[in-house]
């Protein structure tokens, strides 16, 4: 009786956390062409010209990570916006989408551990920039996702997690680069705290191997190293 208790207070503040987080996409969505930034824009752009046919780094030059370009490549082939108006402005409503989608998984599998940390952030990353539609505001979450995930001493994952982490391992690398150093100690601290073991491995690349097979046709590989 205990439990239940437990569970249906936890589910309470999980939807209140739910609905306050949807408050904050709405004002988020109220001031949506409030500010712009340079690798945004980047970003628009870029993603058009992969819809007509051209290699990022051989024809396009870049010196960033190629999935940002990709996300915003395949959201323009189904927005289809007509005018720039919209351009941003669908940009900037798959930010609130990505935001919320994230967040409301997080809630789901950590629960309470997260909902003051995760409300926290969303009320001020308008000042942080991270409701533009930037490879960092992408892969906050996914990294996020991953740090609880490795921390947390009351989960062990399953097979299909291992698959999981290894995607979100292999998204953040091709959103950011900088974060590279991170994703190497979190693979050695995975060994380390015996959250997977060698023959788990191949679950983990498996899923890794998911986006950069899926950025292979965008993107020329020696330019890429190139640049």
């Amino acid at each position: 009786m205990i439990s239940i208790k437990n569970y249906l207070l936890n589910s309470k503040w999980l939807i209140a956390a739910l609905f306050i987080l949807l408050f904050i996409g709405y004002t988020y969505h109220n001031k949506i062409f409030s500010i712009h930034f340079v690798d945004e824009e980047d970003n628009f752009i870029l993603g058009k010209y992969l819809l007509e046919d051209q290699k990022l780094y051989s024809d396009l030059f870049s010196h960033h990570q190629p999935m940002g370009y990709i996300i915003s490549a395949g959201y323009q082939s189904v927005t289809q916006p007509d005018n720039i108006y919209m351009l941003i402005k669908r940009h900037r409503e798959f930010m609130i989408a990505w935001s919320f989608l994230w967040c409301a998984l997080l809630l789901w599998k950590f629960r309470n551990k997260i909902i003051l940390p995760l409300i926290t952030f969303e009320i001020t990353k308008f000042y942080l920039l991270g409701n533009l539609f930037l490879s960092e505001s992408l892969a906050v979450y996914p990294v996020l996702y991953l740090t609880l995930l490795l921390f947390d001493n009351e989960i062990k994952p399953k097979k299909y997690e291992y698959v999981f982490t290894g995607f979100l391992m292999g998204l953040s690398g091709l959103l950011l680069a900088p974060i590279w150093p991170f994703l190497v100690g979190y693979l050695i601290l995975l060994f380390w705290l015996k959250k997977i073991k060698i023959k788990e491995c191949f679950y983990l690349i498996g899923g890794g191997l998911v986006p950069v097979i899926l950025s292979l046709p965008f993107i020329d590989i020696y330019y890429y190293f190139h640049n």
